[in-house]
């Protein structure tokens, strides 16, 4: 997982946020490839549980999406215990 915000981002020198030009240079590919997506889902969902912007008995899902066939798995589900009752 890249460990730059989007803020970040911007202060790297020959980087364009608005047309991402300069990413190559800025930023090896690498940092950028998510290798577990898995991890990346928990951890994505659990940033939006504890933030204090999303409501606490929304229901959250992380899917996979499969390029190559179209296929959406559920990877991840949240649901909130008075609304798993």
């Amino acid at each position: 997982m890249s460990k730059f915000s989007a803020y970040e981002y911007r202060k790297l020198p020959g980087f364009d946020m608005n047309t991402f030009e300069g990413a190559n240079q800025a930023i090896p590919m690498k940092t950028l490839a998510i290798m577990d997506f898995e991890a990346s889902l928990n951890y994505d969902i659990k940033l939006l549980r504890e933030s204090p912007a999303v409501p606490k008995h929304i229901k959250l899902y992380g899917f996979f999406y499969e390029i190559s066939s179209g296929k959406l798995t559920e990877v991840v589900r949240d649901i909130p215990a008075q609304l798993a009752a």
